[in-house]
């Protein structure tokens, strides 16, 4: 097991309050995240082929979004032929659009649609709260004869099936291949009816096309062909380092983001403990991104910001395409969701990393998002029950007993996994634990520390790379 000790923040602290962080390192970590990162790019057994993309169009309207406040989200997408040659000309196409957890739960099958060219206007919408309008398609325009010119619908009256409306239409080019564009809006609620918890959540979308050759020639051997449009083969999973953080005197700490990503802020002290995980492998839209802090540790009982060697980590992971983030609700977090309605859902297909796109390290290679949280550690003294006491010690015998252990549920899940306990006296390394066991009992004898008060922290981290952290305080007394 290798030492997991916060011993390398190499980090510097200029007068206007940035500063350009590394990779936030402990003892033997480099070569830890390797392994663990480099475990996200080994094929999945048994993944399925990853399908050609070339030509489908898709965009969505916004990159995060409120469903508490009853905002909604569209995605555009362009329905194609699999093989758009002359002798396989389409005749009718299904499209499925599917919505997944970071998990890959099916949160939501958006709406089936079918389309015959045949019958204008001719289109079956099974979801309710969505919504698919067929394009008109247009003559193309002058020195754009390889694109189409289609038109696309606002949000429709009583009659979803109506044909476009040209006060409410928008045009849209389209590129070779795409013969339809959808639009599907999502208000953001699972199959239940329940708006989903604050995370990111992809849409996947399935095509089947119908088509005019049906000699035994072709590929499918019946006349249908079906695309799948699934970002995560092609796009996302990029790691980085955030190197610029600005931490305002109002508490506000910003940084920027070069794509929607998920985001581990840690903070701490070089070669010490680190004392607060900020953000914990949350979803981040792009850009100027802002969170707060109060400058305490966890516990609240060290104020260290403005200690001389205050380190922080941000690091990220981009999002695939055609992911959004969904904010604003109170009633519970994506954990316990996952932990309730949402446990059980039917998986999306395990498919392979597209041909010739850049290799990524994937997030679930280091913590599935579900259980990225850090675990929630308690400290108590069994000896002072009263958790918010400061125990007083006299100096005659000064040992207290100390007992460690993680919420329950969280020990599941560190307990199949190696992991190691250590232990910091303000702020120096103290003790470890190599091989982690839960709870964790023990002495603590202060008799070479001066009388004073001291405050006593654990790190709890996990090879997968969680890590949790508690501290409690304690007053030596000369008596």
């Amino acid at each position: 097991m290798p030492k997991w000790k916060l011993d390398r923040w190499q980090a510097t602290v200029t007068k206007d309050s940035k500063y350009v962080p590394p990779l936030f390192t402990m003892r033997a970590t480099p070569i830890l995240l390797t392994i663990i990162l480099l475990s996200g790019l080994i094929p999945l057994r048994g993944a399925l082929p990853t399908p050609s993309l070339d030509d489908v169009d898709v965009s969505i309207s916004a990159v995060s979004f409120n469903p508490a406040a009853n905002e909604s989200v569209t995605l555009f997408y362009g329905s194609l032929s699999a093989s758009p040659s002359p002798s396989h000309t389409r005749r009718k196409s299904v499209s499925t659009v599917q919505v997944y957890d970071p998990d890959g739960g099916l949160v939501r099958s958006l709406t089936s649609i079918q389309y015959n060219p045949a019958v204008p206007g001719a289109v079956s919408n099974t979801a309710a709260s969505s919504t698919t309008i067929p394009a008109r398609q247009e003559p193309r325009p002058p020195g754009r004869e390889d694109f189409f010119v289609h038109f696309i619908k606002g949000p429709p009256g009583k009659d979803s099936n109506a044909a476009p409306g040209t006060d409410e239409s928008t045009p849209i080019m389209l590129p070779p291949g795409i013969r339809d564009m959808w639009r599907v809006q999502w208000d953001g609620r699972d199959s239940t009816g329940k708006p989903v918890p604050d995370e990111a959540y992809t849409f996947v979308i399935e095509t089947t096309v119908e088509s005019s050759d049906k000699s035994a020639d072709s590929a499918d051997g019946g006349g249908a062909e079906t695309i799948v449009y699934d970002p995560t083969t092609f796009s996302g999973g990029k790691v980085g380092d955030i190197t610029d953080i600005t931490f305002d005197p109002t508490g506000a700490v910003s940084y920027e983001l070069p794509a929607p990503a998920r985001v581990l802020f840690r903070l701490g002290i070089h070669n010490g403990p680190m004392y607060r995980t900020l953000v914990d492998w949350k979803p981040r839209p792009a850009g100027k991104v802002k969170e707060y802090w109060d400058g305490f540790d966890r516990d609240r009982i060290l104020k260290f910001r403005d200690h001389e060697n205050f380190r922080a980590l941000v690091t990220y992971v981009t999002l695939p395409e055609t992911t959004v983030i969904t904010y604003g609700n109170k009633a519970g977090t994506y954990r316990e969701y996952k932990l309730g309605r949402g446990k059980g859902l039917p998986q999306k297909p395990k498919r392979s990393r597209k041909p010739g796109t850049e290799p990524v390290f994937r997030p679930d290679a280091l913590v599935p998002p579900a259980w990225a949280r850090a675990p929630q550690v308690t400290l108590v003294f069994p000896d002072h029950p009263d958790p918010k006491a400061i125990p007083s010690i006299s100096a005659k015998i000064p040992t207290i007993r100390v007992r460690i252990d993680v919420d329950e549920k969280d020990k599941p899940y560190l307990m199949e996994d190696q992991f190691e306990v250590l232990l910091f006296v303000d702020g120096d390394f103290f003790a470890e634990a190599e091989r982690g066991y839960l709870p964790l009992n023990w002495k603590w004898e202060l008799q070479q520390y001066p009388p004073g008060e001291h405050i006593l922290t654990v790190n709890i981290s996990s090879f997968k790379g969680q890590a949790g952290v508690a501290s409690r305080k304690v007053i030596l007394t000369k008596k």
